[in-house]
């Protein structure tokens, strides 16, 4: 499926005969009175028209909300709207509406995240194929979709714009009594992105010994990398944890070479990362 529509035409239409759509991806948006777009546009009109589709007697918008708002603060009677010649389907609204938002970088990284896991939900794809669709990295996706590993707490400061992505990202590579150590650190500005970025790679003491465990299943090998001694308990939690993280990529729909991803952010043997070898296969 294309990003774009397939049939576009340029209609005049009412203020008063044009909606929002509330349930597209960017929630927060400036203040409109304060905003210097709203000039903008009375001065010069809407350069760019946002785009829309018709539903019943109203054009319900796909993109430019924050131009239609300006449009109307800026007391204009109508705009020009992008009409689609059809109705999108729910997927192709909300690609849409994703693309349109993140090129002009409007959305922040939580509302990204949720965007992707909608998007993966409704088009039933994996986050490798999502970073196609969207032409980002595997890398760049795989991080936004860690955002939702996060406590509520450090969720509503990447909102608000306390916290950015590289750093929200850093923070879902650790521990939650680690996260909630190093928020407090980042929001007193004690903690630079270098001292997180050390703090969230989890790198062992040189010298600290590492035992490697191989196990041959019918379908896989699997590799796992601990402390000396592990003992049959401390092998079982690992498994535990494993089938635990396979359920939530399997509810987030994310593929192996995803999950295997985020994982070996987690994952530091010998101050190294560990190699695709010894992922799961």
């Amino acid at each position: 499926m294309n990003s774009e529509l397939p049939e576009w035409e340029l209609r005049e239409s009412l203020i008063e005969n044009i909606t929002e759509d509330k349930s597209q991806p960017r929630q927060d948006f400036d203040a409109v009175e304060d905003n210097p777009l709203v000039e903008s546009v009375r001065d010069n009109g809407i350069i760019e028209p946002p785009s829309g589709y018709i539903e019943g007697d109203k054009i319900v918008l796909m993109s430019g909300t924050r131009r239609f708002r300006a449009a109307k603060a800026a007391g204009k009677k109508s705009i020009t709207v992008r009409v689609a010649k059809r109705k999108p389907d729910q997927s192709e609204l909300y690609l849409h509406q994703l693309l349109a938002n993140a090129h002009r970088l409007d959305l922040n990284p939580m509302e990204l995240c949720v965007a992707y896991m909608v998007l993966m939900r409704l088009m039933k794809i994996n986050a490798s194929e999502l970073a196609k669709k969207v032409s980002k990295s595997k890398a760049y996706v795989s991080n936004v979709l860690s955002l939702d590993s996060l406590a509520d707490e450090i969720k509503q400061l990447i909102r608000n714009g306390t916290i950015g992505l590289v750093k929200a990202s850093m923070l879902a590579r650790m521990t939650s009594e680690e996260q909630e150590a190093a928020v407090a650190e980042l929001t007193d500005g004690t903690l630079s992105r270098d001292k997180l970025l050390r703090k969230s790679s989890k790198k062992k003491p040189k010298g600290e010994p590492v035992r490697r465990i191989t196990l041959e299943t019918p379908v896989a090998t699997l590799s796992l990398v601990g402390k000396a001694k592990l003992s049959v308990d401390e092998l079982i939690d690992l498994f535990q944890s494993l089938v635990r993280e396979c359920r939530k990529a399997r509810s987030q729909q994310l593929d192996l070479s995803t999950l295997a991803c985020i994982l070996r952010d987690r994952c530091v043997a010998d101050g190294k990362e560990v190699s695709n070898g010894s992922q799961p296969q």
